[in-house]
């Protein structure tokens, strides 16, 4: 495989963090205890954020619509559009089961902003 043959899977990018960094904070868990378990939650927001600027990154790269691997994956607005509408839907709900999950699990030991977002949920 040559640069070039790199160069034309850019589009694939975000699936590529995604997968990379999902395996990363599995491993990363297993070795941290129940009380730094706000590490593992840190770490998978960090993979989320860069995987939303890679989204940017292809949408801004992406002219027109692409089709990769034999047709299997194809990249134009709307898939960049939903994957980061996924993103941050994400990103959202992991930062509300940090918030329970340091409350002692009950959302009415936590704010009501929580109680909030999580019956909207």
């Amino acid at each position: 495989m040559t640069a070039i043959d790199l160069v034309d899977h850019i589009p694939a990018l975000p699936e590529v963090l995604l997968l990379v960094g999902a395996c990363v904070v599995m491993i990363a868990d297993l070795y941290v205890k129940d009380e730094g378990r706000r590490t593992t939650v840190f770490l998978a927001q960090i993979v989320l954020a860069l995987c939303a600027l890679a989204t940017l990154f292809v949408d801004q790269y992406t002219r027109q619509r692409l089709v990769l691997f034999n047709g299997l994956f194809i990249v134009d607005h709307l898939a960049n559009l939903l994957k980061m509408f996924a993103t941050c839907r994400s990103r959202r709900r992991s930062s509300i089961r940090a918030a329970t999950s340091r409350s002692g699990g009950s959302c009415a030991a936590s704010s009501s902003r929580c109680c909030s977002s999580r019956s909207s949920a």
